[in-house]
């Protein structure tokens, strides 16, 4: 059996966190089965344990990331301070209650 190089190894992972992630967000963490994970990644089911113990430790890297996103982005916001468009909060409501 060919070995994947560590580039691909990461690059294969990074899909999974990727699809996990929409998948996760339209769909809910309990709706989404490994299999159809693994199908919109791009890859066989089998390798998902390759790269994760089990779906709750993807399910807590997925969140972990968009938590570090969503705190990025209003950290950005507040340092640009007031804007044309308001206050960094009313900004950040107003992103956030969009459809």
């Amino acid at each position: 059996m060919p070995r994947i190089t560590k580039e691909d190894k990461a690059r294969n992972r990074q899909n999974i966190l990727e699809a996990a992630g929409r998948m996760f967000r339209s769909q809910g963490i309990d709706a989404v089965g490994i299999a159809e994970l693994m199908k919109e990644a791009g890859l066989t089911h089998g390798g998902f344990y390759n790269h994760f113990a089990s779906k709750n430790d993807l399910a807590v890297e997925v969140c972990g990331a968009s938590f570090a996103t969503s705190l990025e982005v209003l950290a950005r916001t507040i340092e640009d301070g007031p804007g044309q468009a308001g206050s960094p909060l009313e900004r950040v409501l107003a992103g956030y209650l969009s459809t």
